[in-house]
């Protein structure tokens, strides 16, 4: 059979075949005794997210424009410990939004993950998961923290920059350089509940460096919360 045949083959029993190889990544590590490493809290590190693809000046299915601004794929994997064993990657079209089919595939993820280990696991993700659900779902799992970096879009940070400085911890690590650290503890509904989350921001004010006086900030932001 020709590889354009096999391939055919594969494509009419992808959907018989998808949860073969869900299992497979799993059992490989589980049979082969793969070393998972935690951190020093005795988390076991889960983190996942989306790589662009650079597929342009071919005709491939679903290829599209991604977020680097190429055409090609971005499929969304995920990586267990502090080796970074692979779980599962799972492909999409270029332009697909991050946040669509993120919870199923989360919830996949996290299924595999306690296969392999029972300790706590910390799921780490970018500002582009930083959606209610996602958030609610891994308060709601069972021995799961989380870390998502805030997405500042709809937040006045200039506010949030006076706010840093006034509320917060703030330290000098050199003249011309300050430092806020301020916690936000933010209330929001979802699905008729009401859920209580920490929003930590890292505010960095720099006013002089090697070439002379400056006035500059930058908001280093995350948002952290679920089980400790």
């Amino acid at each position: 059979m020709s590889a354009e045949g096999l391939r055919q083959r594969f494509d009419e029993k992808a959907d018989d075949y998808l949860p073969i190889v869900q299992k497979c990544s799993v059992s490989v590590l589980k049979n082969g005794q793969a070393n998972i490493t935690g951190l020093n809290t005795g988390h076991i590190p889960l983190d996942a997210d989306v790589f662009p693809m650079n597929n342009s000046g071919t005709q491939k299915e679903k290829v599209s424009r991604t977020y680097k601004g190429h055409n090609g794929y971005a499929p969304i994997a995920a990586y267990l410990g502090m080796e970074g064993w692979c779980l599962e990657v799972e492909s999409r079209p270029g332009s697909q939004h991050s946040q669509k089919g993120f919870v199923p595939f989360i919830e996949r993820v996290l299924c595999k993950a306690r296969v392999l280990t029972k300790k706590k696991v910390l799921v780490r993700l970018d500002s582009s998961r930083d959606a209610i659900e996602n958030r609610v779902l891994l308060r709601n799992a069972e021995k799961v923290s989380y870390i998502i970096k805030w997405n500042p879009r709809r937040e006045d940070i200039s506010k949030l920059h006076k706010r840093a400085f006034a509320e917060g911890k703030v330290t000098e690590p050199r003249n011309g350089k300050r430092v806020a650290l301020l916690t936000i503890r933010t209330r929001q509904t979802y699905k008729g509940k009401n859920y209580c989350f920490t929003k930590v921001i890292q505010v960095t004010e720099r006013t002089v460096n090697k070439h002379g006086p400056l006035y500059s900030y930058r908001i280093l932001p995350s948002r952290a919360g679920g089980q400790t």
